[in-house]
Formats: structure tokens, C-alpha cells, sequence
């Protein structure tokens, strides 16, 4: 069968992933599809190994993909269901660990990422295998699938990571809001200030009640659902949404409702407040795991339940201790010590410790 003889619905869905690989013969990629059954997923998973210009950017479909599985839990179980079958290649019913580095290694040139750490995918399988027997059962995986799926996420939208300035209001005066990075890869809008851009004013909370979403992917945007509050009663507040200019990754336009069925307001330009290579030389000055700190803040640093700074605990290390690190969350600059989790550097990117000994 050529292109020119395929069914029609399958020759649309050719001509679709010709345009995600160009670079492959129309008659190769239907080739491609039809041995995948159809699927168009699948079949871009196989075009992408056969490419010779591998992207390791995120392809927005992948990225599409990715928010879609993780919002319908009908696909979600299908998915899983497929995937667990398909790489349980002894047919036993459990997933042993080269055959999850099979299944890591496929959907990771699937989604166009470079394959996560062996550090990363141990802690995903150890989280996940509820009974300590070192597989994962068929009712374990969907909890392994779902972190992978969240750090593809993250992965494919890392770089909104960070603080970003943007005019607050008429007079000029400059406002910020912060994406961080949660434990579970979550990516988080927090504003302390209780605000985000195009906020009316007479709306924003007094004091510093913090503004708190979770950032998902909706129509192309970054997309959060605002609650405002101390976490035992929050309460909504509005919806946020946000995305890169195109070709930029230091500004993204930032937009506003304090109702759900109303229309936008108006987008606001947001700046990162530092910039691409003070981000790279501030992730080289993150220590490493077993270094001797000793904190330097004048006033200590409060340790924190979890790595968010608003986890905060009322025990602080005092200015002038030491302590050592047994572990780092991810590619950040917060480790986790005897006493909890401690920032290395604060908000606004000054350091909090000095490193004793490497």
C-alpha cells in the first residue's frame, strides 16, 4: 500500500507526523504507521529513533500528550494497562528492574528527553513498589508511571522555573511571582505578596497571604487555579495562565481571572529576574552530597518539611553551624540534612551557607 492508496484517515494521520519529521519519506512513514496498528503516538516514538536530527527539546504534541494523560484517568489506566503489558517481557505479571530501564529508555526517546538519572528512576520504582519485593506489580505501576510522567513535564517546561518581575500596577512599581519546583515535580505558582499579574487592586489580600496553584497545560498555556489562604482553608481566588514569548526564555505573558467563566483580562509582560547564565553559575554553586556547610544568614535559616519555602518549621539552624548534606532535591539548591530541608540560597538568590569541606 502507497500513500496515494491508503485509507483517507490513515493517510491524515501521515501527513500529520510528516510534518513532525520531514526529513523521512511519506511512504516510509506510512510504513511506520501501519506497523504500530494506527497509532500515531507509537508510530512517533519509532520515526524519531529512524531520524537522524534527534531534538531533545520538547515537541508540543509530546508536551499536549503528557497534560492530557495526567488530567484523564480513563487514558491514564489504558495507557498504563498498554505499556505495563508490553514491556513485561517474561509474561510473569511484574515489572523487574531491566525490564522498567526498557520501558525508561523507550518513553524517554518517545518524548524526545534525555533519559532521567538511574538515581531518579531508583527513587520512582522504590516510591512506587508498595510491598518491598523489588518489582512492580500491575497495581503498583500506575504510581511509577505517573511520577515519570510528571518529571516529562517537568522536563519539557523547566526553563518557567524561577522568579519573574513584572509592573504591578500604574505607578510603575514592579511585583513578582515565583514557579517552583515540587518534591513530586509538580510545578507550583506561588506570589507571597497575594497577587498575580492583572490582580485588581481592591481583590489583592492584605498582608502576606500567599496565592498558591499547581501549573498544568490547557490550550497551549500554563494554567493554575489560584487558592488563597493558610492551607488548612484556602479558599479560590482566581485562574492564572502563562507562556513563553515566542522565541524568548526570559520574558512570558501572564494573564488573569478572578472568575472562571469570565473572559481574560489583558497580558501582562513578565521578565526573569535573573538571567539564563546567572541560573547555570548559581546550579554550580549548589553543594554536592556529603559536602560540610556552614550557614552564613545573619538570622539562621528555618529547616522546612519539604524543599517549598513556605514548608518553613520553627526549628532554625543558628548562624555560624555546620551541617552535612545527605541529599539534594533534584538540580536544585535545597538539601536535605539530619534536620530537615534547608535552602542554600533565599528568594532573591542570596547565599545562606558557605561550603566547609567537599
Amino acid at each position: 500500500m502507497t500513500h496515494a492508496t491508503a485509507p483517507e484517515d490513515l493517510r491524515e494521520r501521515a501527513e500529520r507526523l510528516r510534518e513532525r519529521f520531514p526529513d523521512i519519506a511519506a511512504d516510509r512513514v506510512l510504513q511506520v504507521l501501519r506497523d504500530n496498528g494506527g497509532h500515531a503516538g507509537y508510530a512517533a516514538a519509532d520515526l524519531r529513533a529512524l531520524s537522524t536530527d534527534v531534538v531533545k527539546s520538547a515537541d508540543p504534541e509530546d508536551s499536549e500528550h503528557v497534560a492530557t494523560l495526567l488530567s484523564n484517568h480513563t487514558l491514564f489506566k489504558q495507557t498504563c494497562r498498554a505499556h505495563f503489558k508490553k514491556f513485561d517481557a517474561n509474561r510473569n505479571g511484574t515489572l523487574e528492574w531491566d525490564e522498567v530501564m526498557q520501558l525508561m529508555n523507550h518513553l524517554s526517546r518517545y518524548m524526545g528527553l534525555e533519559l532521567p538519572s538511574e538515581k531518579s528512576i531508583q527513587a520512582f520504582f522504590e516510591s512506587s513498589d508498595a510491598n518491598h519485593d523489588g518489582v512492580l506489580a500491575e497495581r503498583e505501576f500506575p504510581k511509577f508511571f505517573e511520577s515519570f510522567l510528571r518529571y516529562a513535564f517537568f522536563m519539557q517546561h523547566r526553563r518557567v522555573v524561577g522568579t519573574w518581575l513584572y509592573k504591578g500596577d500604574a505607578m510603575g512599581f514592579d511585583s513578582e511571582f515565583t514557579i517552583t519546583l515540587g518534591k513530586d515535580y509538580r510545578l507550583n505558582y506561588r506570589s507571597t505578596r497575594g497577587g498575580c499579574p492583572g490582580t485588581p487592586k481592591a481583590q489583592v489580600p492584605q498582608g502576606r497571604t500567599e496565592v498558591h496553584g499547581a501549573l498544568e497545560l490547557y490550550e497551549g498555556w500554563m494554567q493554575a487555579e489560584l487558592k488563597v489562604g493558610n492551607r488548612s482553608h484556602d479558599n479560590f481566588f482566581g485562574l492564572v495562565r502563562l507562556k513563553f514569548i515566542e522565541g524568548a526564555t526570559d520574558k512570558v505573558i501572564v494573564n488573569f481571572k478572578s472568575d472562571a467563566q469570565a473572559s481574560w483580562g489583558n497580558d501582562v509582560v513578565a521578565k526573569r529576574r535573573s538571567t539564563i547564565e546567572e541560573d547555570r553559575v548559581a546550579r554550580h554553586q549548589v553543594p554536592e552530597i556529603g559536602n560540610i556547610l556552614r550557614c552564613i544568614a545573619p538570622h539562621g535559616v528555618a529547616y522546612r518539611r519539604a524543599p517549598e519555602y513556605h514548608e518553613r518549621t520553627e526549628d532554625v539552624l543558628p548562624p555560624g553551624e555546620t551541617i552535612r548534606v545527605a541529599d539534594r532535591h533534584h538540580d536544585t539548591h535545597w538539601v536535605c540534612v539530619a534536620g530537615g530541608w534547608l535552602p542554600t540560597v533565599d528568594p532573591k538568590g542570596i547565599r545562606l551557607f558557605e561550603i566547609e569541606s567537599a
